[in-house]
């Protein structure tokens, strides 16, 4: 009949059991999400507390290895400043360098021993040559020309080099004990005198040949040669007889009768 409609159509929007899993999957998800960011933090403001706030990670002990000539007082004045600092902020490398400007120290390590000890390792300057000193006696160097120590009677264990630190420089006396290193057992056994008066100018006196102007210690396998030969054919060599093998391809010999 006319006017009459026909049954109406609802959709039926109630979510079904596989949406209604899926849903309960994201929440579940999210809330392992949450606890786990939770987590994260607690754990980071644990570690930053237990780093920078703890009482039992700061530094509360310096141990010092390596010393014999250095004054531990003098060390101790230096990594007083670490006292009681969290470990995780101890600057290991500056207080190394600091460490590094005491003067008969030549090289320092710094590492840390959890939970609260930093381990100090001194590497000391050691006399490797001495020199005569202006006042009399002898100063013992290292190959930088670094004072040691000052003794008056000449040292047996160490070479005595006829070097001018101040006014030669380091490098001349590093060059002689390079040379001096590099020498024949037997040519060392007869040197009465070492000495340069700059890293190109090593000289040495043999004991009953004469002098030696050697130059710069590379090449020093051609000089030897080169000594050799001029000794050979030298006639009656003496205090003056000068052997010049600094140029190893055309030594030269003076003073010899």
């Amino acid at each position: 009949m006319a006017g009459l409609s026909g049954p109406t159509v609802r959709e039926d929007r109630r979510p079904t059991a596989t949406a209604q899993l899926f849903r309960a999957k994201l929440r579940a998800r999210r809330r392992v999400r949450l606890a786990w960011g939770s987590g994260v933090m607690v754990v980071a403001a644990l570690g930053g507390y237990l780093l920078l706030g703890s009482p039992w990670l700061r530094v509360e002990h310096v141990r010092l290895d390596g010393l014999t000539r250095v004054s531990p007082d003098s060390v101790r004045l230096v990594t007083a400043g670490e006292q009681g600092r969290p470990m995780v902020l101890a600057d290991t490398g500056a207080l190394a360098g600091r460490l590094a400007q005491i003067p008969l120290v030549r090289s320092v390590d710094v590492v840390r021993l959890w939970p609260s000890t930093l381990v100090v390792t001194v590497h000391e300057r050691k006399p490797a040559a001495a020199v005569p000193a202006a006042g009399g006696g002898f100063r013992l160097v290292d190959r930088d020309g670094v004072q040691v120590d000052q003794v008056v009677a000449r040292p047996a264990a160490l070479p005595v080099l006829q070097v001018d630190v101040a006014k030669a420089g380091a490098p001349a006396l590093a060059a002689a004990l390079d040379v001096l290193e590099g020498l024949p057992a037997d040519l060392r056994k007869g040197l009465t005198s070492v000495g340069a008066g700059s890293p190109d100018d090593v000289w040495f006196v043999l004991e009953g040949s004469g002098k030696v102007v050697w130059g710069s210690p590379e090449r020093a396998d051609r000089k030897v040669a080169a000594l050799r030969a001029l000794e050979a054919v030298t006639r009656s060599p003496g205090a003056r007889t000068v052997y010049d093998v600094s140029s190893p391809d055309s030594p030269a010999v003076s003073g010899g009768g």
